[in-house]
Formats: structure tokens, C-alpha cells, sequence
């Protein structure tokens, strides 16, 4: 499936951009980066929550995971939320960035070995099809509303 290496692509790009995030030394970079974050992470969510995570659900053996996963999303908006608060406070900048790098790369570690593996494993291939299709459709639909 095409779609699934554009989003473990995408999964590479937020970890990027997250690495980034950490390096950059003044407020207004680190400003514009955390937007692009923020934007990138929520199409993420959005996909997944919208796309494969009802797919999943159906699945008895896989729909606790789906509601973990959930629930890591949420944990992550939060995070990344602090850190936007972090930009205007005094606040150990690199100890912040460090710990979402972490649950990012946990999290989107998760996703791979076990949620796109279970995709695999319990849906058919036309169902996996027509998942990409959704998933191609909703993307573009989201990108759109974000260039409006």
C-alpha cells in the first residue's frame, strides 16, 4: 500500500520537525516551527482517528488498541500545547522537546509495528484498498481547508 509508507513519511517529517523544534535558539523560529508541528500532528490525528482507527475497531483483537492509541493522541495534543506555552516563559526548553521527541517516537513506533501490522493481518485487500482511498480523500480535503 502506497499510502502506508506516505504515513510512516509523514511520522518521519513530525519527528523532524520536533528534532528541529529543539534546536532552534530564538522564540519567533521556534514559533513558526511549533505551527508547522501542530498542523502536521493533527492531519496526522485526524487520518488515523477518522480513517484507520474506525477500520481497526471493527477487529475485536485490535479495538483496545484502538482506544490506547486514542488516548496517546490526546496525551500528545496536550504536550505539544506546553510546549507552545514553554515559548513564553522561562521554561528548560531542550528537557521539553526532548520528552515529546520520546513519546512521538513511541508512539509512532506503536502505530507501525502494531496498527498498520494489524491492518495487514485482519483486513482483506479490498477493504486495505478502499482505506487508502478514504485516507488519500480525507488528506487532501484537510491540506485544502488549511491553504484556504
Amino acid at each position: 500500500m502506497e499510502f502506508f509508507d506516505r504515513l510512516l513519511q509523514q511520522h518521519r517529517y513530525i519527528l523532524d520537525l520536533t528534532k528541529t523544534l529543539g534546536t532552534e535558539a530564538d522564540a519567533e523560529s521556534r514559533k513558526k516551527t511549533l505551527d508547522r508541528l501542530e498542523s502536521e500532528f493533527e492531519l496526522h490525528c485526524f487520518l488515523h482517528e477518522s480513517c484507520i482507527y474506525p477500520v481497526l475497531e471493527r477487529f475485536e483483537s485490535a479495538e483496545n488498541r484502538s482506544a490506547v492509541l486514542w488516548e496517546n493522541h490526546n496525551a500528545l495534543r496536550g504536550t505539544i500545547q506546553s510546549l507552545r506555552e514553554g515559548l513564553e516563559r522561562d521554561v528548560p526548553w531542550g528537557i521539553r522537546v526532548g520528552a515529546i521527541i520520546e513519546a512521538l517516537e513511541t508512539h509512532f513506533e506503536d502505530e507501525q509495528t502494531h496498527v498498520l501490522a494489524d491492518l495487514r493481518r485482519v483486513a482483506s485487500e479490498e477493504a486495505l484498498l478502499e482505506l487508502e482511498g478514504r485516507l488519500e480523500y480525507a488528506e487532501q480535503q484537510q491540506r485544502s481547508k488549511r491553504a484556504a
